[in-house]
């Protein structure tokens, strides 16, 4: 829940918005108080004798609306001119998101599965595979025998497998991180960068999508220093531009995962800022 965030209570809560929800709580209750004693005095003198629960109830009403007025804003969307596309952008689990929606998993080059971690591939891995590495291993790979992998068998940055699933969305695995020398899955942003276009044009030449999902890459487990901010311009510019060249589906949602959102301070404002930039002058 976002008052449990940190960001929440450095840029969302507001002393001022408090006091004034106080007083105005204390206001509202009192000339309840007043309307109830116009049409029976022996009521409203037993309201206007207990003092501390008027008090008391005033002061939860006062917190109740103080974060209604003060919530942070965990949605916001927009429509880019000129194009038939809309963008979002979500604080949420992207594996939540209703099945018409493809999902967009980062893997590495080697398409090497992990277990019980909080990446969207191990989620996938475990809701839709029950954690079964070999099941989907060998869906992979039948979607890679196509492509060519060198002799460490990675593939190169931005290799696409598509895995269709009996009942959930569709999957689109996308190589952007390498194995570094502790066996960890790291990507960089110039990884990021050259993957986004192969996904693109692989979504326009061979994907049947309705609408589409899409992780900010590298932001979490992928261990990549460059602002998030950076990342959600780079995914809004290369799609929008892929768009003007084919439209290969009408929506795309940019997932901000909620324990990111919580640990990190993501600032849904400022990526809003980004959104509309993206829908007036791209």
């Amino acid at each position: 829940m976002f008052v449990f965030s940190k960001y929440y209570w450095q840029d969302h809560f507001s002393v001022l918005v408090a006091l004034k929800s106080l007083f105005a709580a204390l206001g509202l209750l009192w000339g309840l108080v007043e309307a109830v004693a116009f049409f029976s005095e022996e009521i409203g003198n037993s309201l206007k004798s207990s003092g501390w629960a008027y008090v008391a109830s005033a002061f939860v009403l006062a917190v109740i609306w103080t974060l209604i007025e003060t919530r942070p804003t965990l949605f916001v969307a927009g429509q880019p001119r000129r194009t038939e596309t809309a963008i979002s952008l979500r604080v949420g689990d992207i594996l939540q998101l209703d099945r018409d929606h493809a999902i967009v998993v980062s893997s590495n080059t080697k398409f090497a599965l992990k277990v019980g971690t909080s990446s969207v591939q191990a989620q996938c891995l475990k809701k839709y595979f029950d954690n079964d590495k070999d099941r989907l291993g060998g869906l992979l790979q039948e979607q890679l025998r196509s492509v060519d992998a060198d002799a460490n068998g990675e593939y190169p940055i931005g290799t696409v497998a598509r895995i269709k699933l009996q009942s959930g969305p569709k999957l689109y695995f996308l190589a952007v991180a390498s194995k570094n020398e502790l066996d960890k899955s790291v990507t960089t942003i110039l990884n990021v960068n050259a993957a986004l276009p192969e996904l693109w044009k692989f979504l326009s030449l061979q994907g049947d999508v309705s609408r589409l999902a899409i992780p900010l890459f590298g932001t979490g487990r992928g261990m990549l220093a460059t602002p998030r901010e950076e990342v959600l311009d780079l995914i809004i510019k290369t799609y929008l531009s892929a768009s003007a060249e084919r439209r290969f589906c009408p929506s795309l949602t940019v997932a901000v995962s909620p324990n990111d959102h919580r640990r990190n301070n993501v600032s849904i404002e400022t990526f809003s800022k980004i959104l509309d930039y993206h829908c007036h002058f791209s």
